[in-house]
């Protein structure tokens, strides 16, 4: 996730603990 923009990792983190 690294590579990735800190908005992406947010939001697949957000998609699985939120829910």
């Amino acid at each position: 996730m690294a590579s990735l923009p800190s908005g992406a990792s947010s939001l697949m983190l957000k998609a699985p603990l939120g829910s």
